[in-house]
């Protein structure tokens, strides 16, 4: 049985021999002889210049592998530091110490230093000085020998930041044919500023004085300072007046200082009130750095506090039921809730309510005929007053007193024409003027937060249908009025119009109806894809944008009825509800509008008229 099994691998081995080796005819090589048949030259050629590669490479890693333990050399014991001081400061120069030292048996044949620094650290000079590459050639360094470099940079970022140097040593041992290299790094925090910030403020104040808060910064270091910025931070209740010096054009809060000199002081009042509803301990917090794409590096922080005493009257503005900043359309009706209290303990004696709607552009953006004021309030300009005339309550408003007035005006209906500005707004604010205060006289004025209303986009949303063209041609198929037992095919169209703002994020959908089909036949999209849910019978437009340049977007697509006898008589619906969704990119706001469902009526298609009920076979 071996002797089966022997001869079985025997045969095998041959045949795996010769499929191998054999030439074209099946014939194998004398294998007694050294030379080859002549086409294998190539392969000995290939396989001798692989093992001759192969030999180098052994022999290169061996003599390394020789040398270092020959020479007792590993590289572990050259060392290379990055050192600081504990903190930068911003604003000032400050030294990167890079250390190297050499506690191998051999020397160092040459050695060269990079130096990795952060954005915010900008080199100014070295000792000993780079090379025009950025790097530090060293030279040589002796076993135990040692060195440093020492670079200065300008320290240009924000207070309380990290910043990471990376130092690198590239050297080779003597007599080494090899290149090796120490990497180091050290990070060290923003700590301090070369600027100071102080703020002050009253001690105290009630809602409606008029205060000043105080900011004092100064230059502690021996050089100027340029293109240096201030930054005021608003906080809830605190209604901004006016500011010395002025702030920079177009901003509030916001101030440029092109240079501060050497040891130099300078300071920034802030004048405003806090709002009627304001209460307890306020701080306006407020920064100073470096002037950076329109913001600032901070380098100092600080606040301007006070306490904000209890107010003799309460004041809130609602605007369409909420207290927060609302969005509006165009056309749209704005409704005003004023309510107030004397939460004092004294009586407020010749009290006016005061509503003011200051927009822009300054006219024609509200319609002031339609507005609604059943106390009939007195109108001057954009201001509306109630006084103890129209409101008797407000001769004498004792404590705990309280009360409301709710007036409602339009909005245009399109933007105002001849107009440039994109940005429509109605800035509504609300006062309270009180003429005494129990026996203490003199007028004073408490102001409630006010409101912004920002305008939506112009967007205008038309569904509709036609089985006949403006001009009167059939762009539909089959009977009309619609027949039981037959097939009318009906175009539905969707149009978007828009000129204000630019829109994003655009979609319009809607539903099928059970009994009408989807042709599969997009008549017309001008931007965008029109796609079918057969699952969900669902109809959906969708595009990424839409800007102001083009004013009309349209698409529009087929559907069919068959209707049944259950339908004589009856107008069909060919839609769900159409539902448009659009976001308005300068607002920040989803505009939404609807169009109820289009049916076999074809409103505004005339030669259709009167042929949209279900008739008979």
């Amino acid at each position: 049985m071996e002797e089966i099994e022997k001869k079985n691998r025997a045969e095998e081995l041959g045949k795996d021999l010769e499929s191998i080796y054999a030439d074209r005819d099946g014939k194998l090589p004398d294998f007694t002889r050294l030379d080859g048949k002549p086409g294998s030259r190539l392969k000995s050629a290939v396989f001798g210049a692989v093992a001759a590669l192969a030999i180098l490479g052994g022999a290169t890693w061996a003599g390394l592998l020789f040398f270092s333990r020959t020479s007792g050399f590993t590289g572990e014991r050259v060392d290379l530091r990055v050192e600081t001081s504990e903190a930068f400061v911003a604003g000032a120069e400050s030294d990167v110490v890079i250390r190297y030292r050499n506690d191998e048996r051999i020397p160092l044949a040459r050695a060269d230093i990079e130096l990795r620094a952060p954005a915010g650290f900008e080199i100014v000079g070295s000792q000993p000085a780079s090379a025009e590459s950025g790097s530090w050639s060293v030279g040589s360094v002796a076993p135990g020998a040692e060195g440093e470099v020492r670079v200065r940079g300008y320290v240009r970022e924000e207070l309380d930041a990290a910043m990471t140097f990376e130092a690198k040593l590239n050297y080779r041992p003597a007599d080494f044919n090899a290149d090796f290299q120490k990497v180091a790094s050290h990070t060290v925090v923003i700590g301090e500023s070369v600027l100071a910030l102080a703020g002050t403020g009253p001690e105290q104040m009630t809602p409606g004085d008029e205060i000043a808060f105080i900011y004092e910064y100064s230059n502690t270091s021996d050089a100027a300072l340029e293109d240096i910025r201030f930054v005021v931070e608003p906080i809830e209740g605190f209604i901004f007046a006016s500011a010395d010096p002025a702030p920079d054009e177009g901003t509030a809060l916001r101030w440029s200082i092109p240079t501060i000199e050497a040891n130099a002081k300078g300071t920034i009042a802030v004048k405003g009130t806090f709002s009627a509803a304001s209460r307890g301990p306020k701080a306006l917090p407020a920064r100073i750095g470096f002037a950076e794409d329109g913001g600032v590096m901070t380098v100092a922080r600080t606040e301007a506090a006070t306490e904000v005493l209890k107010s003799g009257i309460d004041l809130a503005l609602i605007v369409n039921g909420s207290d927060k900043p609302p969005v509006a359309s165009f056309g749209d009706q704005l409704f005003f809730t004023i309510r107030y209290e004397n939460a004092g303990d004294v009586t407020l004696r010749d009290v006016a309510l005061v509503a003011d709607l200051p927009s822009d552009p300054a006219s024609g953006l509200i319609d002031w005929v339609s507005l609604k004021d059943d106390l009939e309030g007195v109108r001057k300009d954009s201001a509306i007053t109630w006084t103890k005339k129209e409101i008797p309550e407000l001769a004498a408003l004792e404590p705990g007193d309280k009360g409301e007035i709710n007036f409602s005006v339009q909005l245009a209906r399109r933007p105002v024409a001849g107009q440039a500005t994109a940005a429509y707004v109605v800035r509504a604010a609300v006062s309270a003027r009180i003429a005494r205060a129990g026996n203490v006289s003199g007028a004073r004025q408490v102001d409630a937060i006010p409101v912004d209303i920002r305008l939506l986009s112009d967007a205008s949303f038309a569904a509709f249908g036609r089985y006949y063209s403006e001009d009167g041609v059939p762009i539909g198929e089959g009977p009309l009025p619609p027949k039981v037992g037959e097939r009318t095919v009906y175009r539905i169209t969707w149009v978007i119009r828009n000129s204000l703002h630019e829109l994003t994020n655009l979609s319009v959908a809607t539903l099928l109806p059970q009994g009408v089909k989807w042709t599969g036949t997009p008549r017309e999209v001008t931007a965008g894809a029109l796609d079918f849910d057969e699952t969900g019978r669902k109809v959906t437009w969708r595009l990424n944008r839409m800007p102001t340049s083009v004013p009309e977007i349209i698409a529009s697509f087929e559907v069919e009825v068959t209707p049944v006898a259950e339908d004589i008589g009856k107008l069909l619906d060919l839609t769900g509800d159409n539902r448009f969704e659009a976001l308005d990119k300068e607002v920040n706001a989803v505009i939404l509008k609807s169009q109820p469902a289009v049916g076999t009526d074809l409103i505004g298609d005339e030669d259709a008229a009167g042929k949209g009920v279900v008739v008979a076979p």
